[in-house]
Order: structure tokens, then sequence, then C-alpha cells
């Protein structure tokens, strides 16, 4: 197979940071208080009656992502460039699906934008004690930009100053999430436990509990949101030390913490009120446990673990996104501007740019138009998640198609794995897509629910762009030769 690319194919920094760093950014970039404070009573509500195999769900969920951890790992090494999904879709399935893997990948990281920026804008008003405000969807939509352009603005001055940043809102996050767990056990265990707290047991773990396989396919399609951008630790591989290696195993390494996390996070929020009280509270779990387990002032610590861990994962999804852009534009599949970088930061300016603004722009109109940014964010995203994270996981045996089959390891890390992964994905996405194409979806728009007329929607936004980037500079498009050749041809 080809050699691992240059670390300076797209003029970034490289050697800038070493594997502690690309694991506090795979860690921060899915956001693990932001995403349980948003999304574990989803989980519970999806699971109706079978709520108490939560922990159950995020062990499944956990499952096909280690897998694409796995695919991503392998693509880095023999081809580390900072497009991932897109650049190796490309050059594993043909230009037109890789296209549209890294079109899914941008959307993912726009959209989600929203549903981060407005927790920020919460969580702000919430923490300084105006909870007026905090419900006043113009204050929240105005802090919520202002956040999302310094991070924006952070991001476009240099990885080190962005990491160096990281560093401080995941500690004070993890900080949070520690006292919360340990207060939580104690209160649910404890002798003046609340009447209807629950003791923890190994039964929670078993998926054997949950009762119908569409409760079952919803909650993992939320899960998967849980876990989503840990591959942003990848997606800084021209920028990382031995590049073609520390960001696969940092992206691994970021997949089973964050399963510690949140098995002990929602076991121990589980049992104080049990399933339901979650699924009634699937706004924001932590705001409604907050002062049961932490007495004043503590329970303002929780809250600034939700701020830190919205605003870390709002600079760390911008970098990925925007290498991606970067990596596209340097490709000919998007227009050649978008690839510009800067001379003394090194850092994808343009794109960088360009992706905060569409996102306060997507974040505004979603404030005002949908009735539950956080729930209709979070499952489009999660769509477009599953269908990118699907693409990579099948595109990595196409890869290695000439060295799959050479040993018995080689047939389980680059094909059972990876297409393990791509097919639960798959079947997560397909029965999510039905369940929520049903009538009886809440917020309908065109007569199926908003998170999957906002996904499929933009996905076919995508194809027409691709076709008219095709009539433009179909340069892209033609058939394209492996790594070797195209560095080759370039050299020329």
């Amino acid at each position: 197979m080809s050699e691992p690319s240059s670390s300076r194919l797209h003029g970034l920094r490289p050697g800038a940071i070493g594997f502690g760093a690309a694991l506090a950014i795979g860690i921060a970039s899915t956001a693990p208080a932001y995403s349980l404070a948003a999304t574990l009573g989803l989980v519970s509500k999806e699971l109706g009656n079978s709520g108490t195999a939560a922990p159950a769900v995020l062990l499944i969920a956990f499952l096909p992502m280690l897998c694409i951890a796995v695919a991503f790992d392998r693509l880095n090494r023999i081809e580390a460039d900072c497009g991932t999904t897109f650049a190796w879709v490309a050059h594993g399935m043909g230009p037109w699906i890789g296209w549209m893997a890294g079109w899914a990948t941008l959307l993912s990281g726009t959209l989600v934008m929203a549903s981060l920026a407005q927790v920020s804008g919460i969580y702000t008003f919430r923490l300084l004690g105006m909870d007026a405000l905090a419900d006043s969807r113009f204050a929240v939509a105005s802090v919520g930009t202002a956040w999302m352009g310094l991070v924006t603005w952070v991001c476009a001055r240099g990885i080190e100053s962005a990491v160096r940043t990281q560093y401080l809102l995941l500690g004070l996050e993890l900080i949070a999430l520690i006292i919360f767990t340990l207060a939580a056990l104690a209160t649910a265990m404890g002798p003046s436990a609340p009447t209807d707290a629950l003791r923890p047991s190994l039964l929670w773990f078993n998926p054997g509990t949950v009762e119908s396989s569409s409760a079952l396919a919803g909650a993992v399609l939320v899960s998967i949101f849980l876990y989503w951008g840990w591959e942003s630790a990848v997606s800084m591989n021209e920028e990382t030390r031995n590049s073609t290696h520390t960001p696969g195993r940092a992206g691994l390494a970021s997949v089973v913490i964050l399963l510690l996390i949140y098995a002990l996070v929602a076991t121990a929020a589980q049992s104080v009120h049990g399933p339901a009280f979650l699924a009634e509270h699937a706004d924001d779990i932590f705001s409604a446990l907050a002062r049961d387990v932490l007495s004043p002032p503590w329970d303002r610590l929780l809250v600034l673990g939700v701020l830190t861990s919205a605003i870390a994962a709002a600079q760390t999804t911008v970098i990925p996104t925007a290498r991606t852009v970067l990596s596209m534009a340097s490709a000919g599949a998007f227009p050649a501007i978008s690839a510009s970088i800067h001379p003394r930061f090194l850092t994808p300016h343009v794109a960088t740019w360009a992706l905060g603004a569409v996102s306060c722009v997507w974040f505004v109109v979603l404030s005002f138009w949908s009735n539950d940014v956080l729930e209709d964010s979070i499952l489009s995203t999660a769509l477009l998640v599953a269908f990118s994270y699907a693409l990579t996981g099948y595109a990595c045996p196409l890869v290695y198609r000439r060295t799959a089959t050479r040993s018995e390891k080689n047939v389980l890390v680059l094909a059972v794995l990876p297409l393990l992964g791509a097919v639960s994905l798959t079947w997560a996405f397909v029965s999510s897509c039905a369940s929520l194409a049903k009538p009886g979806s809440a917020g309908l728009v065109l007569g199926v629910g908003v998170p999957l007329a906002v996904a499929v929607g933009l996905l076919l936004v995508g194809a027409v762009m691709m076709v008219a980037r095709f009539c433009v500079n179909p340069t892209f498009f033609r058939p394209i030769k492996d790594a070797a050749s195209r560095r080759s041809e370039r050299g020329r």
C-alpha cells in the first residue's frame, strides 16, 4: 500500500501537539458533561418502560464506536489526512461518495453548534443566577452567539492556544462530574435517600431488558451523539507528533475513557429518582438533579461543569470541521479559497471563520423556529454522524483490500471490526429514519419529524451542490488513483 502522506500536506503546523493533547481534544470534543445533561434523559425517554437499561444502551453504543475507532486508527496509518472521513471514503469508495461523506461531516459539526450555543447561553445565565434571562430566547441567542464567536477566534489563532484552553475547560468539567457522581450515589444509597431512589444494579447493564427493537434503535441513535466527537483527536493528525500512529491511539483511548465516564455518571444519575425522572427532565437532567444532590452553592459547580463542557466542545468541533473543509478544498471538492492557511498561525482561517459564521446563523434561525432546539439538533446530528461513521467503516476494508486478508489479525482489524461498526450504525440510521418518518413524530415538517427533515433535506442540498461543483470543476470527480500516484503527480 501507499506510504503515509506528509504532515505538511495542507500547510498546517507539524508536530504541534502530542498524545496528551490529542487525548484531551478527543475527550473534550464529546463534551461529556453537556452531552449527558442534554442526552441521558432522551435515552431514558426513548426506552420508555425499559428506562433502567440506559447504562446497557451506552454499552451497546460503545461497541460500534470502538469498531469505528479501530477503522479510524488503521485508515490514519495509511493516509494521515486532516480530512479523515472525506479523504478515506473518497480513496476507498470513490469521489462522489467521498464528497457526501465529507458533506455529512460538515453538517454534523455545524448542526451541533446550535445545541452547544444554546447550552452555553442558558448556563451562563444560570451560573450568574439570572434564571429569568435563561428562559429568554433572545438573551440566550445573544450570549450563545457571543460564545461561538469567541471560540472561533481562539481556533483561528492556532492549535497551541486551543489546546491550552482545552486543558483548563476539560479539567473543570471532569472535576464537576466526579463530584456529582459521588454525591448522587451517596444521596441514593444514604439513610435520607429519596422515596423513589433506586439502588444500582447489574441488570441495568443487560440489554435484554429493552422491550422493543425500535426503542433500542432510537436509544442507540441518541447514544451515538453522546460518543460523537472523539475522532477530533484523529483530525489533528497533520499537527500531531508521529502523525500516523499517535492520533489513532488517542481516538481509541478517548472512546474507552468515555465509556467509563458515561457508565458511572448514568448509573449515579438514574439512582437518585429513577429513569422516569430523567425522561421528564430530558432537556437538562443536571439542573433537575443538582439541588437534590449538591446543596448550594456547590450546585453551581455542576452548572460551571456543563458550561465549560459546551464551550470546550464548541471549540473542538470548529477545529476538525474546518480541517475537513481544508482537505476538501485542497482536493478540489470545494472552492480553492477555503484552503487558505494563515501565514502566522498556520490555521485554515477562512474555513474556520466561515464555519463560525454559518453556525451562528443556523443557531439563531433554529432558536426562533424550533420548539425544542436541543432535541431536534441532537437527533438530526446523530443521524448524520451515523451516516458518516458507517461510510468510514465500509471504506476501511476497501482501502486495505490488498492487505486485509494477509493474516488473521488483518482480517479482524481491517475488515471484520470496521464492517461490524458500519452495519450496526446503518441499522440505527435506517431504524431511526423509519421511526421519525411516522406521522406521530413530534414537530412535523412535510409530514415527518423535524430531525429527519433537517438531516435528509441537508443531505439532498449537498447532493445538488456536489453536482454543481462537478459542472464547475470536474477535476476532483475523475477516477481517484491511489495516494502514492496522486502525490507523485503533484511532484511532477
